[in-house]
């Protein structure tokens, strides 16, 4: 249902990626119980090795879905193979150093194993494991945090973008978490069946929210102009590293870095690049349009996103989305 969905964009995908994950999972457990007596993906012991593997897994997957929702287009193949980095390295080390010992690494069964091999590497790469899931927490609050700016800065209207649901999401997430966290010291089986219960909680709010949530922009959209790492003006690509120096008249300066000149230069086309968009605004009025968005203004100005940004927030003293709400209003 979730793929049927139109112009759902690669959040709800991702959602949908989810909830197809878990569902494998819950199958494998019920097909694992009629079999053997014993429903479970794996054996739910105190710190055992596959369960930290299984729960590191599942902890990077849930934190694809807020990143993608959070920063539209942020979520590369480069970035998404890193944040799975220390999922993968750190079990790979503990198999390694388990080889290397010839399979005799002491069992860490409980509480007072753990206290007792506590100094042992072999014990801190369980915890690191166990730890794993709290960093992609830490990654969706930072992005969180100024998510409401970010939208401000590149939306022309705030409607339909649902912050409350991603912050239940991660409220959700931390819940699951300690759940998780509970299941793994407690080594008890009744924490796995209220962590089953808290899954089945979260994932019907999510699909229901996911589901009736609506794009407010169409496919494709956060393609253009939104490379971080290019953030070049096209207008001087191929220029040499020069800009007028307003010190003192006539003076040329030489810039050491190429992300200097362009600095430079973009400072001083700013007072035309304002007089540009406010003449396009009051000719063209882009403002009216419901979908007008911040890569609209390319049309006119040879500037990519981080300079549009720029552009609303250095030459205006506000966001893209006040600046649209002014010329509304007026």
């Amino acid at each position: 249902m979730l793929m049927m969905r139109k112009n759902g964009g690669r959040a709800r995908t991702l959602f949908a990626f989810v909830m197809c994950m878990v569902g494998l999972t819950n199958l494998l457990s019920l097909i694992k119980g009629l079999t053997t007596g014993y429903a479970g993906v794996v054996e739910y012991k105190f710190l055992s090795l596959p369960m930290l593997i299984y729960g590191s897994v599942y902890a990077y997957i849930f934190l694809l879905y807020p990143l993608e929702a959070l920063r539209p287009g942020w979520l590369t193949l480069r970035r998404a193979t890193f944040l799975f980095l220390p999922a993968a390295v750190i079990p790979g080390i503990f198999m390694l150093a388990t080889k290397m010992q010839h399979g005799s690494l002491p069992a860490v069964d409980s509480w007072a194993t753990l206290l007792g091999e506590f100094w042992n590497f072999h014990v801190w790469l369980r915890l690191f494991m166990l730890v794993y899931p709290v960093f992609g927490l830490l990654i969706m609050l930072r992005y969180r945090s100024n998510y409401e700016e970010w939208c401000e800065n590149n939306y022309a209207s705030m409607e339909n973008i649902d912050i409350k649901w991603l912050g239940d999401y991660i409220f959700g997430n931390l819940v699951i978490t300690l759940s998780c966290e509970i299941v793994v010291l407690s080594d008890n089986i009744r924490s796995v069946l209220m962590h089953n219960i808290i899954f089945l909680l979260f994932f019907l709010y999510g699909f229901y929210r996911v589901l009736f949530q609506k794009n407010p922009y169409p496919e494709g959209y956060f393609k253009v102009g939104l490379d971080e790492t290019k953030a070049e003006i096209r207008e001087v690509m191929g220029i040499g590293k020069r800009c007028q120096s307003r010190v003192g008249e006539g003076n040329m300066v030489l810039m050491p870095e190429k992300g200097s000149g362009t600095n430079c230069l973009f400072a001083d086309k700013l007072p035309e690049y304002r007089e540009k968009l406010e003449q396009w605004m009051l000719s063209e009025k882009p403002h009216l349009r419901k979908d007008f968005k911040l890569t609209d203004t390319m049309e006119i100005l040879p500037l990519n996103r981080s300079y549009l940004s720029r552009l609303f927030n250095e030459g205006y003293g506000e966001s893209f989305y006040q600046f649209v709400m002014r010329y509304r209003i007026a």
